[in-house]
């Protein structure tokens, strides 16, 4: 059995850009044995992967005692190849410890100075880059910290560089994969045959709002201004949002909240915005799926499942996050771009909405 282990234990969408290169590697390497380590959050999806065939959880606020064994876990193995491409101090030490005929790493440059004097390039996880070259890595890329960028990395494809040494199977333009729950899909279609909603635009609301043009004290405005110019159903969505402005939009909008599992205002339901709060992670992925197009600031989730489902998205970002932003678009779907702030100066209500409706139609 030919072992090949992962270190991926940050956020699910950052996992998701490769997902099709882990299922794509396990197909090139004879009598794969294919190991995740990861977030406990994320255990729980990743774990649906029928070509993932264990999952190691980590948690950088664990006690010493659960590292040392997870360390323990992982080193009592001979791996074919081992992949650690997260930046985290932790997954390359392992790296190091590990026996593995073919060590591969992706290492974060970023500038750096002492004191403001002295200036020089650091390398993460440990500053100097012959640190992963030589002792750690047989194959390492190096990916620019947002802070140091100058151009567009597009990170999709310094994953698949960096996994030349073991395979070329995989394309920057091949679909990323999540893994679809029927059962979800036939909740998602009964919730929207129940609210009559065959074409919506989805607005996905996290943290990233927070500064678009007074967004806190009148984010209604911008929902019902978008409805009115693209004359489309829209389905608000947000998950554990505690943020102020989720009032204003209790307030304006019908909410139906998946923990308390209020179906009843579903009923004879005939407006045009529906607020859906804390729907689950699978059924959102349908709820994904079955939009005409999503919206949102670059949710790392929302925009890479659409890599994975073939999903319209636009992102709604100031003009300084594009080039970074760049670096993480998936070639695998639709993707356009609406500026929600332009030389810092924001955009009104109706200059964003004018921006979705020249994408739409």
């Amino acid at each position: 059995m030919n072992n090949i282990i992962w270190f991926r234990t940050d956020k699910l969408g950052d996992f998701l850009i490769h997902s099709h290169l882990i299922r794509d590697t396990s197909l090139s390497i004879p009598n794969p044995y294919t190991i995740v380590v990861c977030s406990p959050y994320n255990e729980k999806i990743i774990k649906e992967y029928d070509f993932i065939d264990e999952t190691i959880p980590y948690h950088k606020d664990f006690s010493i005692y659960q590292k040392i064994k997870i360390l323990s876990k992982i080193l009592r193995l001979k791996y074919h190849t081992s992949i650690a491409i997260d930046g985290k101090k932790f997954s390359y030490f392992c790296s190091l410890l590990a026996k593995s005929k073919n060590k591969v790493g992706l290492v974060y440059r970023v500038k750096s100075s002492f004191f403001s004097l002295f200036k020089y390039t650091r390398y993460r996880p440990f500053t100097f880059s012959f640190v992963s070259k030589f002792l750690i890595f047989d194959h390492i890329k190096i990916m620019t910290g947002r802070s140091s960028l100058q151009q567009v990395e597009h990170l999709p494809s310094i994953y698949i560089n960096l996994l030349e040494s073991v395979h070329a199977r995989t394309k920057n333009t091949d679909q990323y994969i999540f893994p679809v729950s029927q059962q979800s899909d036939r909740y998602i279609s009964k919730l929207l045959n129940k609210i009559n909603y065959k074409e919506f635009l989805l607005i996905h609301l996290d943290e990233k709002w927070i500064d678009v043009h007074n967004f806190n004290e009148e984010c209604n405005k911008l929902i019902e201004e978008i409805q009115k110019s693209t004359n489309m159903k829209v389905i608000i969505t947000s998950y554990n949002n505690t943020f102020n402005y989720m009032k204003i939009i209790k307030k304006n909008f019908d909410t139906y909240d998946h923990n308390i599992d209020n179906l009843s205002i579903l009923d004879n339901f005939n407006k045009n915005i529906i607020h859906l709060e804390n729907i689950p992670i699978f059924d959102f992925e349908r709820l994904i799926f079955k939009s005409k197009h999503v919206l949102s600031c670059h949710s790392g989730f929302v925009v890479q499942v659409c890599g994975a489902n073939s999903s319209s998205v636009i992102d709604l970002l100031n003009d300084t996050d594009c080039m970074w932003y760049d670096c993480w678009v998936p070639y695998n779907t639709k993707y356009s771009r609406v500026l929600k702030s332009k030389n810092k100066i924001k955009y009104s209500y109706s200059e964003i909405a004018d921006q979705i409706k020249n994408i739409l139609f």
